[in-house]
């Protein structure tokens, strides 16, 4: 069954594509936690930094963050952009991911797809077998 469902969602997706996703889904499983404590104390220190004036503090402590996102973010607001740019550019960054998350859960959804049927000729093939086995042996103890 497992071998049948990975042989068919590789002939369905490029395989480096699928081991991507697989490689994703791992370090989702073990980067599970949420740094919402850390991302706003991230952002109270940047504000801190920048409200003292201590600009080279201020790019240390962007580059330090570990959300590309909110790095994004904190650096069109210290630039200068205006407030419905930085919306817009992490509008349309929420999109794409978005985007790219459903794409990789459609390797998820066809691998759902094509386990039942992998099941059931995995079941009949054993039914198959089984039954063989069973009339070879009751052959033997008739005609022996």
């Amino acid at each position: 069954m497992l071998g049948g469902t990975i042989a068919a969602t590789l002939v369905s997706f490029p395989p480096s594509y699928v081991w991507r996703v697989w490689r994703n889904f791992l370090i989702a499983l073990r980067n599970e936690r949420v740094y919402d404590k850390d991302d706003v104390d991230d952002i109270v220190e940047v504000a801190k930094s920048w409200r003292s004036g201590q600009v080279s503090v201020v790019e240390q402590k962007i580059s330090a963050i570990r959300s590309p996102f909110l790095q994004t973010g904190l650096r069109l607001i210290i630039d200068g952009t205006p407030s419905e740019d930085v919306n817009e550019l992490l509008q349309w960054r929420i999109a794409r991911l978005r985007s790219k998350e459903n794409a990789e859960a459609g390797v998820f959804r066809t691998m759902g797809a094509y386990a039942p049927a992998f099941g059931m000729l995995g079941t009949l093939l054993g039914l198959v077998n089984m039954l063989y086995g069973l009339s070879s042996e009751g052959l033997r103890y008739v005609s022996g």
